[in-house]
């Protein structure tokens, strides 16, 4: 995947290693919690951006959602809908979600090969491996240090 330079706004919030691969815009969302998704629990919009890791909504409240907790994509229109592990959702409003959803795809690709990989390494060095699947999920944006108004991230961690 191409990895575009990071903006003034994204920056301070990615970890070590964690590149950018595509934004969107003034992008709108809805989390809704399970079991029926009836609730909306939150909403906002903002810039949308994918990286190596995770989807990152700057907005208030700002939304952070781990690349390996999605489990679904669907398209709605103009919308995206993910499906979260732990059966949480959130709806994406965005421009060209067709192909936002194959970049997010890729680069879902990429963190579970990576995963794969680790998991090799650490087999083939004789270490002792316990693979846990992704709890899911919404996480937080960033380490409460990264987020200068740690108040701002209003999102929970995954059981």
């Amino acid at each position: 995947m191409a990895v575009i330079e990071p903006d003034a706004a994204i920056t301070p919030l990615l970890c070590p290693g964690e590149h950018v691969h595509a934004t969107r815009r003034t992008v709108t969302f809805e989390v809704r919690e399970p079991p029926d998704g009836s609730l909306v629990n939150r909403c906002g919009a903002g810039d949308l951006y994918l990286t190596s890791r995770r989807l990152v909504v700057l907005s208030h409240p700002m939304l952070g959602v781990e690349l390996e907790w999605v489990q679904e994509i669907e398209l709605a229109g103009d919308r995206l809908l993910l499906t979260l592990v732990d059966g949480s959702g959130v709806c994406l409003v965005t421009t060209r979600p067709r192909l936002f959803r194959v970049e997010i795809s890729a680069a879902r690709e990429r963190v579970r090969q990576a995963r794969i990989a680790k998991t090799c390494r650490a087999r083939l060095s004789g270490e002792s491996v316990e693979v846990a699947e992704p709890a899911g999920g919404l996480g937080p944006v960033a380490d409460a240090e990264l987020v200068e108004d740690a108040a701002d991230v209003t999102l929970h961690r995954p059981g």
